[in-house]
């Protein structure tokens, strides 16, 4: 035996930190949030902490979350915050910023409680997007979103935590964790780690559940409408048709074996969530929607919002940089590549409806051309790289819905460069699987050296395209790649919308009751409404009987998305104090726009090729 002074060093320092590393290994938090008791619409949370070896210890609620990119600070919604000894007396504690508590005599402390406010009740005072955000409602909902019920000890967010929730027993708790407890009224679940605690939202309300199985992916879906407008079996068809879609798009892609939608409609009062979308999770997606919302918007929007959500779990839960790794809740760093978790999600979200015949060739370039004009409203010279980097800082966090617009149409020509250069053999889709391969929900990249790698796994004209147009500040021009599939930008006439064209409104709020509507002074400029007989300036009382103010303006909006030309209408408006009657036929306000074509081609031409391999035609 060769006898090593590194060797016996080695022994020496595992023999040294063994009861360490066994002690942590052993640690974990334990949690209790306790539903049955709700006092002024506030939550109380209990948290018993592993043993400290520190005179200090901070506990920490978020002020970030993944998937949000924006200053959430949930501590303000904390309050009664008490440290306790194992004899139930209190220990100093000093509040430090808006999510921090630091708790003096850490060595003595076995537990903390403290009350939690949600954030549906006041939405018009923050900027927490509704599907991230809480709603306590006793004995009816409550929306467990946990990064805003439960936090971690500095240095411990990576032990073991175990969740108790007490609940009525007339309300059901929906989520992707297993129930480790068969008790009726109190859930027992088990996470690895604090990420995951706050990766796996809970939906507690009269249960409407159901669950599908699309190829071995359990997937359930809970609804929660307080006024029964809607009910999860209304939804089964068409999210089950949806999400086959999407996993045969996928195909073996697989990171999850059961995936949760857990669906909020909103009444869009003043105390309930005004912010409608949906946030991603591993396993699971919340989606918040008004209640009003019916029939086929309600579908379309589900498809386009949900199978977003789930494309998620390629980019960033399998695909990710360190930065979302071991993401920092309170101090975080963010990665450049916003261009890919959001952008090329969003792509992904549209490219598979009409790879899988769920929307036509032209509504998928009709959805392009619409992001590409939306992109027009922000920099359009700003490195995305730079601005993802820096997407809490000003300026750069007002251009972070422009990761949905330009950067789903990065994708776009970035596939069209890999099916151009690979005779339409492959697309981003085989890179991102490459990724996903050879990383995983549990193995992240270096953010510096992302592109680079992207870069080798395809061609150099990718790498091209991210120096001149991700990570510099070049324009991007679109028509040669999109020439690449032979599709070009045409100008046509097409009806516009009779109350909101675009950006561009034609009806207004009155600052007397702030309840009214009126028509601005460009009403007359629009052909449908000239042709209707109104006036700038006239109230709107109401649309062929049906009243209208700001209330219900969505509804007549929707309403004349349906309208045809020469149909009957009366409009009733205020003029001068005087109620008057327009009675006249429908005519459609007509506008001149530029729309993405497919150009005619031979059967034979290279582009025509591109073009089928890329939207999946026969």
């Amino acid at each position: 035996m060769i006898y090593s002074k590194n060797l016996f060093k080695s022994n020496l320092l595992l023999f040294f930190f063994l009861p360490i590393f066994l002690w942590a290994q052993n640690a974990s938090v334990e949690v209790q949030i306790d539903l049955q008791n709700t006092t002024d619409d506030q939550v109380a949370v209990s948290v018993q902490n592993p043993a400290f070896k520190t005179d200090i210890v901070q506990y920490k609620i978020p002020k970030i979350i993944p998937g949000t990119y924006s200053i959430s600070d949930f501590g303000k919604y904390i309050a009664s915050f008490r440290a306790y000894d194992r004899k139930d007396n209190l220990l100093p504690v000093t509040k430090v910023g808006d999510n921090v508590w630091e708790i003096e005599q850490a060595k003595k402390l076995t537990k903390i409680s403290y009350l939690v406010n949600d954030t549906y009740d006041m939405e018009d005072q923050h900027d927490i997007f509704s599907p991230g955000g809480s709603n306590i409602l006793a004995d009816q909902n409550f929306m467990l979103n946990l990064h805003a019920f439960v936090g971690y000890f500095e240095g411990f967010s990576e032990v073991p935590y175990n969740l108790t929730v007490l609940h009525p027993e007339s309300l059901y708790g929906s989520t992707a964790t297993i129930d480790a407890d068969n008790s009726p009224t109190k859930d027992v679940f088990k996470y690895d780690r604090y990420f995951t605690v706050t990766d796996n939202p809970i939906l507690y309300s009269k249960a409407d559940t159901l669950s599908f199985k699309v190829n071995n992916i359990k997937v359930e879906l809970a609804v929660y409408s307080p006024n029964d407008l809607h009910n999860a079996e209304e939804l089964r068809e068409p999210m089950m048709k949806m999400m086959q879609a999407q996993k045969k798009f996928l195909g073996d892609v697989n990171t999850t074996d059961i995936y949760s939608i857990l669906l909020y409609f909103s009444q869009t009062t003043p105390d309930d969530a005004q912010g409608f979308g949906a946030l991603e999770h591993h396993n699971a997606t919340v989606v918040v929607l008004p209640e009003a919302m019916e029939g086929e918007r309600l579908i379309s929007t589900m498809v386009d919002v949900v199978s977003h959500e789930f494309f998620h779990i390629l980019t960033p839960l399998s695909v990710h940089s360190e930065e979302i790794h071991f993401f920092d809740f309170n101090e975080p760093k963010m990665s450049q590549h916003l261009w890919m978790y959001e952008g090329v999600t969003e792509y992904f979200a549209n490219l598979f409806q009409v790879q899988e015949g769920l929307i036509t060739e032209q509504d998928f370039y009709d959805r392009m051309m619409d992001k590409l004009y939306n992109s027009l409203n922000y920099n359009d010279t700003l490195s995305f790289t730079e601005m993802s980097a820096r997407i809490l800082e000003d300026p750069y966090k007002d251009h972070y819905p422009n990761v949905y617009e330009k950067g789903a149409i990065i994708g776009m020509c970035i596939d069209l460069i890999i099916r151009d250069k690979s005779q339409s053999q492959r697309g981003i889709l085989d890179v991102m699987k490459e990724l996903s391969a050879r990383y995983g929900a549990q193995k992240p990249f270096k953010d510096d050296a992302l592109l680079e790698e992207f870069t080798a796994l395809s061609y150099p004209e990718v790498g091209d395209f991210f120096n001149r147009y991700v990570k510099g500040n070049a324009q991007i021009p679109y028509n040669e790649f999109l020439d690449l599939a032979g599709v070009s930008f045409v100008n046509k006439e097409v009806p516009g919308g009779f109350f909101l064209d675009g950006n561009m409104p034609y009806i207004g709020v009155s600052e007397l009751d702030n309840i009214s509507l009126f028509f601005l002074p460009n009403a007359t400029q629009n052909k449908g409404l000239k042709a209707m007989g109104v006036e700038p300036g006239d109230i709107l009382k109401s649309v062929n009987g049906v009243s209208y103010n700001i209330q219900n303006v969505y509804d007549l909006v929707i309403a004349s998305e349906s309208w045809e030309a020469g149909q009957d209408i009366t409009v009733q408006v205020l003029r001068n104090q005087e109620e008057l009657n327009l009675t006249s036929k429908i005519e459609l306000p007509m506008v001149e726009i530029t729309v993405l074509e497919a150009e005619t081609l031979t059967a034979d031409d290279p582009k025509v090729q591109i073009r089928k391999a890329w939207l999946g035609l026969e």
